[in-house]
């Protein structure tokens, strides 16, 4: 009976699994007010992208001006585009991480330009993939809608922007005309 006592004593004590260690980790490593915007192709962002990131093309914020040309114009409904901003979670108050294939790519400074034109301040490049080497195999939580704001800049200002300034730092990208704003 001494021998069972002990045997089954090792038995139970040599074949408990070790315990599991559990760490807490935020699905989100940014604050709440960070909205991680993806400016590559629709059809790289949908063939690979950060879980959490939003997804803007400038193609989508233009409208066509002439069909027999194919040229196309920034959108001149500001409002618009405001609100079409908000619902993907972006506004003034909050921090904008662009991601595109290098940091200093045509679609981040052309969108960098357009949000500090449209009030909002904090915004930063970054290359794909020295995002994803910076945060390996991490998830970040979906940005939520934000609140339509207003902009301070006057109706002139608006226009002047809209049709002076947008076709060379919104439509393409030219750093001649358009680096000045930085």
């Amino acid at each position: 009976m001494k021998y069972l006592s002990a045997f089954l004593f090792i038995f139970a004590v040599g074949c408990q699994m070790a315990p599991t260690k559990v760490m807490e980790e935020s699905v989100n490593v940014f604050a709440e007010n960070t909205v991680l915007v993806d400016t590559r192709s629709a059809f790289n962002y949908a063939s690979f992208h950060i879980v959490g990131s939003v997804n803007l093309v400038t193609e989508d914020f233009l409208i066509l001006k002439n069909p027999l040309t194919k040229r196309r114009i920034f959108d001149p409904d500001l409002k618009q585009t405001i609100e079409r901003l908000a619902r993907r979670g972006i506004s003034p108050n909050k921090k904008i991480i662009l991601i595109s294939d290098q940091a200093k790519s045509d679609e981040n400074k052309k969108w960098q330009w357009l949000f500090k034109n449209i009030e909002i301040e904090d915004v930063n490049l970054t290359g794909f993939e020295d995002f994803r080497k910076k945060y390996p195999n991490r998830a970040f939580s979906e940005p939520t809608r934000s609140a339509v704001w207003k902009l301070q800049i006057s109706e002139d200002l608006q226009n002047e922007f809209i049709f002076k300034k947008a076709p060379d730092c919104f439509v393409k990208w030219s750093d001649k005309k358009c680096n000045r704003a930085f």
